[in-house]
């Protein structure tokens, strides 16, 4: 070969990889201005994999076909990750990431395979010397991307998928913490293996047959994928069944659980939660769900992630083959009847998916059926959002104009999921309270609204808008859509994907006092209040046990110094705790005081945290100290019921109730009758219709709920006696005597 040939090759060698370079670079500047996108993580990550895959497959290809060595190429290609590289992190001078060194960890683990996989293809497809090399590799690559994921989601009960080409997805969008399984790495480690039998494959065409290599390898492939199931490349429905170990079958529902965090009581409140909540859907629906709906019940989100892919978020997952959702224990109340409106609406969602191709509706619908939970509906959020100069930017669009974008996928993920939720969820009620369900099943089908209704969608819009902007001012709504519709999108987030240290040491001190480890949780808590000096839940744990310790005048200085920094929408814990300090302190004055701003700063719907409160304040500083204490909820109780005041009994009731002793809650919260404040009787009702549900006497518990509902109703509190009213009605469908 002349030199002219030699400089022939290396200037295309070149070009080929300041080609790749370039495409990474064009790639990132396109990804800067993405929120989520622009920052080294675990999204990014699976882009530039993909992308690497394709740019260094076929750039590899031309590099082979001029001469390049297999060493060489892979090296040189894997070296140019470091361009993306440079350039996230270079997003660091305008955007924050404080999870960075995570996502270089899983850039490296999501890139570097995926790369070397590529040349590996590459190397054996130019041995094959087969025509239309790059489009067979494209080919290949494709099928490679998307088909593992159909097998993933489509035939098993996960949430996230493991690619060769890009990497993967490690859970649902709306979960903050990733879900980082063992499985991520073997499976990458499996990439890995792929590449080196395409290696030898390729060896093999050229005439370098090593059989004992080729042995080795397939060999080695075979035994890792034999090994999938312990390995966690995917979760098995069996898997779930055998992690969780328990199970009961109704009428309609398997329900799997963990025995230890399930009790007797909560299983019987489920099963006719279930019960009652599938008829109500059938019968607004007009539709039936074909076939036994499993539901799964985990004991935490971090075993529910570890075993799905999803912790926080409830998921029923509408595309597989079985009617399913999962769940925990403690979001059972709030997610399950949401949950089971995505159920019932497979029956009627496109086919295959078994969803809507207007993406609002799928969601939207959910809440629209979700029953009442004491709080304002949806359409008085949406108006009192509109009229609220705070959040009036998110519907700038105009609220017809804003609708009508949320029913893309684009324009619903991007925006605020609150915001994006409640705006749907009041369309779609509407939709249903004026034109029926056989309409809206239409809609859901086919995503074409002027077909199933004869009118534009515009014109609906407007139509909803215009009801909405009729309702009157809702004071209640105004408090929670203050709170609720200004928390930042995953996509807005200033560190997504990222825990912040006082909340990983506040999750540990949860786990130390539940395990009874009292001494752990209070060192756990101050150091969740070191870290987080504004986080009002990791002062108020910590000021809880550090006053059970007798380190009044510390929790005192401490809470007091922190009212300065702490946001005012979420001040309440931290005011509370602090009377439960100057109560114990003996400083009556200052104690009223801030019993007054705590119950000023605790909106008008958290009727609960009101009423325990107002029993706190009420407390013997000596009973105090008990209900303050680190030990178990059952010794608490005891010893709190000892004192023998209306305030002592009812929270001795509660805690009986968190310990799953029902009918000793029931018994304690009955001691107080007739003794209860007027500000807590009704919520002490509910308590009381609470606990007899669980105990297993639906009759008693019937009746504790409609007088809960009169007095709420007397008190002008109308959100909070329609949940009540749906309680009773639960209860009488179930106990019909009642």
């Amino acid at each position: 070969m002349g030199s002219g040939d030699d400089s022939s090759v290396a200037a295309v060698t070149r070009r080929s990889y300041l080609l790749v370079a370039l495409v990474y670079a064009v790639l990132c500047v396109a990804l800067w201005p993405w929120p989520l996108l622009g920052l080294l993580h675990v999204e990014s990550s699976a882009v530039v994999a993909g992308v690497g895959f394709f740019a260094s497959g076929w750039a590899a290809l031309a590099l082979f076909r001029r001469g390049a060595t297999l060493g060489a190429a892979t090296v040189r290609l894997v070296a140019l990750l470091a361009v993306p590289l440079g350039l996230l992190t270079l997003s660091l001078l305008w955007r924050p990431n404080c999870g960075f060194f995570q996502g270089l960890g899983l850039y490296v683990l999501f890139t570097v395979p995926s790369v070397v996989l590529a040349v590996a293809l590459a190397w054996a497809l130019d041995a094959a010397g087969w025509k239309r090399r790059r489009l067979w590799f494209g080919l290949v690559g494709l099928a490679a991307a998307l088909l593992p994921v159909g097998w993933d989601l489509g035939l098993h009960p996960q949430l996230y998928t493991y690619n060769h080409v890009w990497g993967g997805v490690l859970g649902p969008i709306y979960d903050e913490e990733l879900a980082v399984r063992p499985g991520l790495f073997w499976f990458r480690g499996l990439t890995l293996l792929w590449a080196l039998a395409l290696v030898v494959l390729g060896d093999w065409m050229r005439g370098r047959r090593r059989g004992w290599t080729w042995l080795a390898v397939g060999m080695g492939i075979v035994g890792v994928y034999a090994a999938t199931p312990v390995l966690g490349f995917n979760t098995r429905e069996a898997a779930l069944r055998d992690a969780l170990g328990s199970h009961i079958a109704t009428d309609r529902f398997d329900v799997y659980y963990d025995s230890s965090a399930v009790s007797e009581g909560d299983l019987r409140v489920i099963a006719d939660e279930a019960a009652y909540r599938y008829e109500r859907l059938r019968e607004e629906l007009g539709v039936d769900v074909s076939g036994r709906i499993a539901v799964y019940l985990y004991p935490d989100a971090r075993a529910k992630a570890m075993l799905t892919g999803a912790g926080e978020t409830s998921v029923a997952p509408v595309w597989v083959s079985r009617p399913r959702m999962h769940l925990t224990v403690g979001r059972f109340e709030d997610s399950f009847a949401h949950e089971l409106a995505h159920v019932f609406a497979r029956e009627f969602g496109m086919p295959v998916l078994r969803a809507s191709p207007a993406v609002g509706l799928v969601e939207g619908l959910a809440v629209a059926l979700e029953p009442p939970d004491g709080r304002p509906s949806p359409g008085a959020q949406v108006a009192a959002a509109v009229r609220a100069q705070a959040t009036a930017e998110l519907y700038a669009r105009g609220l017809a104009e804003d609708l009508v974008a949320r029913l893309s996928p684009f324009g619903f993920w991007t925006g605020r999921g609150a915001v994006s939720y409640t705006t749907m969820g009041a369309f779609v009620r509407h939709l249903l309270d004026e034109h029926g369900p056989e309409r809206l099943r239409t809609a859901y089908r086919t995503g074409d609204f002027e077909r199933a209704y004869g009118i534009a969608l515009d014109s609906l819009a407007v139509g909803w808008q215009r009801a909405v902007l009729a309702l009157p001012p809702d004071p209640e709504a105004e408090a929670l859509v203050a709170r609720r519709f200004t928390r930042p999108s995953l996509f807005e987030a200033r560190c997504p994907h990222w825990v912040a240290p006082w909340k990983r040491a506040f999750r540990a001190g949860a786990d130390a006092l539940e395990a009874g480890d009292g001494e752990e949780a209070y060192r756990r808590f101050a150091e969740a209040a070191r870290l987080g000096p504004a986080e009002p839940a990791a002062l108020a744990a910590w000021g809880r046990l550090a006053l059970s310790h007798g380190e009044t005048d510390a929790v005192i200085d401490t809470l007091e110094a922190a009212l300065a920094v702490v946001d005012s929408l979420a001040a309440s814990p931290v005011l509370a705790r602090l009377r439960d300090a100057h109560a114990l302190a003996g400083h009556a004055d200052r104690a009223d005081t801030l019993l007054a701003e705590a119950l000023a700063a605790y909106p008008a719907y958290e009727r609960e945290a009101r009423a325990v409160l107002r029993l706190r304040a009420a407390l013997a500083p000596e009973a105090l100290r008990v209900l303050l204490g680190p030990e178990r909820p059952a010794v608490r109780a005891e010893r709190l019921a000892r004192f023998g005041t209306p305030p002592a009994y009812v929270l001795a009731g509660l805690l009986w109730a968190e310990a799953d002793d029902f009918a000793r809650a029931v018994r304690a919260l009955e001691r107080a009758s007739g003794r209860v404040p007027a500000e807590v009787e009704p919520v002490w009702l509910g308590w009381l219709a609470r606990a007899a549900h669980a105990a297993g006497d639906r009759v008693s518990a019937a009746v504790f709920a409609e007088q809960a509902a009169r007095r709420f109703e007397e008190r002008g509190e109308a959100a909070a006696a329609l949940r009540m009213e749906d309680y009773a009605a639960l209860l009488r469908s179930l106990a019909p005597t009642a």
